[in-house]
């Protein structure tokens, strides 16, 4: 009786180099349209909306206060739904490394489209000034070579992996607690710390005008030149610009708020428990968690007569005549 062999196909090894790239490069993008959907975006949208809807009530239409105040609050809304979005997507992509080199590789990003605008509107707009379309040929190849730099390394240098992986290890990517060990009040006196030097300097950057300032138009009566981040969009005539952040005088110091709350908060964040009865006062410990013994992995106990392999030195049993024992 014949018998029929199913062939077996056996799957290949992930790359964990190609899985590593890939999932940076989907997170990054990601975190790229999130951002500028925050800062660019949904801000030009709605002051443009402003505008047209209140076109004919002169009062409502140059009333920024309320417009910038109710901007503030859809703003929290979006950035709301997009934390918990993004939330969900990194369930997805668990791989040591990954949410560095999402975060590097983005940053990377930006930096090579404002050097590809800076060559535009700079060098490459003089020299080809009369050719638009050898320009636009020259950056496009210069920022694919930047872009393909980057694709190379997160693809093919391992050293960038384990780079990657030590840095995210460190714990600034995650919720993860920075010498939890302390006692509460230590990692209590590093929060205020923290919070009381970086405050100061938010501070003094706001009122030396490190951030600029809306300033009054000169031809314009009542009008403002607003403060904005943008990139020029190079060879467009009139200039068309790309919006990074509106009103940078007043973002960024609540940018910088929220990392400082996060630097803080990742130092000194710690879960505790009282430890009970310990001296009689109500101070905390930092809980130090001890990890338990593993277990034999076998059923064998004391005593046990029978081996259970074919060779065994117990009480003299003979051993396995196929088995040659060596001094030497």
């Amino acid at each position: 009786m014949s018998v029929v062999e199913n062939p077996m196909t056996e799957r290949a090894a992930p790359n964990v180099q190609q899985q590593f790239a890939i999932g940076s490069a989907v997170v990054a993008v990601a975190l790229l349209a999130g951002l500028g959907v925050i800062f660019g975006a949904l801000p030009l949208y709605w002051s443009q909306g402003w505008e047209s809807a209140f076109a004919e009530n002169k009062d409502f239409r140059e009333n920024m206060f309320l417009s910038d105040a109710l901007l503030v609050l859809l703003e929290l809304v979006v950035i709301g739904a997009l934390a918990f979005g993004a939330y969900r997507l990194l369930q997805q992509y668990t791989q040591p490394g990954l949410r560095a080199g999402a975060v590097i590789g983005a940053t990377y990003v930006v930096a090579s489209l404002w050097f590809a605008s800076w060559l535009g509107t700079g060098p490459l707009s003089t020299n080809f000034a009369d050719n638009p379309t050898v320009g636009w040929a020259v950056m496009a190849v210069l920022l694919a070579a930047l872009l393909g730099a980057a694709g190379y390394v997160y693809l093919m240098v391992p050293g960038w992996l384990g780079l990657m992986e030590s840095l995210e290890t460190q714990g600034w990517f995650h919720a993860n607690p920075y010498k939890g060990n302390q006692g509460v009040r230590v990692r209590r006196g590093t929060i205020v710390g923290i919070l009381a030097v970086g405050v100061s300097g938010i501070i003094t950057m706001v009122s030396h005008r490190l951030f600029d300032y809306e300033h009054p138009h000169p031809t314009l009566q009542g009008a403002t030149i607003p403060n904005d981040w943008y990139l020029t969009v190079p060879f467009t005539n009139p200039s068309v610009v790309a919006y990074l952040m509106f009103k940078v005088h007043l973002i960024m110091p609540i940018i910088l708020g929220i990392l400082l709350v996060w630097t803080a908060w990742h130092r000194q964040h710690a879960d505790v428990r009282r430890l009970p009865d310990r001296d009689g006062s109500r101070d905390e410990q930092g809980l130090v968690d001890q990890s338990q013994t593993s277990g034999a992995r076998h059923g064998r106990r004391a005593g046990d007569r029978f081996p259970v392999h074919d060779v065994s030195f117990r009480r003299g049993h003979p051993l396995d005549p196929d088995l040659e024992c060596s001094l030497y």
